[in-house]
């Protein structure tokens, strides 16, 4: 039979049906309901978990470049060990990982440094490392050609660290940033207290910027202005470090044990409060998913009492209608559509029905402190997959049974 003829006949033979078409799209729409519920509340308190326990730092973990132990001493992990020196191509590598948002690379200038400068009656001169990083300066305007006055941001951890013990313990005055941005320092590359170059270059730096996220012992400015430095004193540049971020804590726990696979080494963000935390958010995802394995049982429950309710109510009609030469195959067939038909309505009712509800209930709320906590994720991608699952299966088991049941009854059965 063409599919045109069952699609014809099928609703001529369910017109009048009007009770049995009502109980099968109610029942669906039903369950379909509770299921998207259920997948909606799960991944809502999942997203709710996240949101509540994440915060800036610890939505990023830092990747450093391997080191071994040689005695009394540190060094970089030989290159055919893997990992001990950072390059380019782990940039990229990096990114393809499940969750990530974006990685950034913080490149060092191979050379020694030394700063300089004065600050009210004091002055004062130490060895640095310059770092070079774009994303410190994409808000900050700033001439790249000008290699003599350089933009620079400095780690937000220093000017801590004075306030809280260097200043008390000499009595000092206690600086704001307010004090530091705007201010002047002399910079010389190619050479520190230790070492000199052949070639070297002076300059001076313009603090524009704190931030808690560049490199503590140093200075960061532009990777463009920093090419430009390493090219002045016939110097290299490389990869101090990576900075991968995800969206929140508990999806940058799966990244950082991705990344320890990998061989990577990571730098401790000192949040073990989070890291513990998030493992049992991540952790309570089977208890989340409950809810949905219960409705799952009962749509299967229901699939075997409603057809067997049905078979017995029809059992004489449909008797009648093999006496007539109407083979066993084209009534399955009939069957067959009219459920998956009534099931997909179902499904899309129950979605639309689902959604409409939830977005009275947070109208309703507007104002309330906890709407501003609550992270709604409707996951409607799961739910039809759910949802389509549930039909393949409900047909597959409809069609089983009609084929047991018409083997099992011969037409005197039927009509008896």
């Amino acid at each position: 039979m063409k599919i045109s003829a069952v699609y014809k006949i099928s609703n001529r033979y369910f017109l009048n049906k009007k009770r049995f078409r009502f109980q099968v799209t109610a029942v669906y729409f039903i369950l379909f309901f509770l299921l998207f519920f259920s997948v909606t509340f799960g991944a809502s308190f999942y997203t709710t978990l996240k949101k509540i326990f994440s915060s800036a730092d610890t939505k990023f973990v830092t990747v450093v470049p391997k080191d071994m132990d040689i005695s009394i001493f540190k060094i970089s992990t030989p290159s055919f060990l893997g990992k001990g020196e950072l390059k380019e191509n782990h940039l990229s590598s990096i990114n393809k990982l499940a969750e990530v948002t974006d990685v950034s690379a913080t490149y060092s200038l191979n050379s020694p440094s030394q700063l300089s400068g004065g600050m009210f009656e004091m002055s004062y001169g130490t060895d640095l490392a310059i770092f070079g990083e774009e994303k410190p300066f994409e808000k900050i305007k700033y001439n790249s050609k000008n290699i003599k006055i350089i933009p620079a941001v400095v780690s937000s951890r220093l000017l801590d660290i004075y306030n809280l013990s260097f200043a008390p313990a000499n009595n000092l005055p206690k600086l704001s940033e307010k004090i530091i941005i705007g201010r002047k320092f002399n910079v010389s590359i190619g050479q520190n207290s230790f070492s000199s170059t052949e070639k070297k270059y002076r300059f001076k730096v313009k603090i524009v910027g704190l931030s808690d996220k560049v490199e503590m012992l140093g200075i960061t400015v532009p990777e463009t202005i920093l090419r430009k430095l390493a090219a002045k004193v016939s110097s290299d540049i490389k990869i101090s470090s990576i900075r991968v971020e995800a969206e929140n804590a508990a999806d940058l726990i799966s990244i950082a044990e991705n990344l320890v696979k990998s061989g990577y080494k990571l730098r401790e963000n000192g949040n073990k409060l989070f890291e513990k935390v998030n493992k049992y958010i991540t952790g309570m995802k089977m208890i989340i998913n409950l809810p949905i394995a219960f409705v799952l049982f009962i749509i299967i429950l229901f699939i075997k009492n409603q057809l067997k309710y049905m078979l017995a109510v029809l059992r004489k009609e449909m008797g009648i209608q093999l006496t007539f030469g109407i083979y066993c195959n084209d009534l399955i067939k009939i069957w067959l559509f009219q459920y998956g038909k009534l099931m997909i309505l179902a499904s899309f009712f129950g979605f639309a029905s689902g959604i409409l509800l939830i977005k009275l209930f947070i109208f309703l709320q507007n104002g309330y402190y906890f709407q501003n906590i609550i992270a709604v994720n409707y996951d409607g991608l799961r739910f039809f997959i759910y949802a389509a699952v549930i039909i393949f299966f409900s047909l597959f088991y409809l069609y089983y049974n009609l084929r047991t049941f018409f083997k099992k009854n011969t037409i005197v059965n039927l009509i008896s």
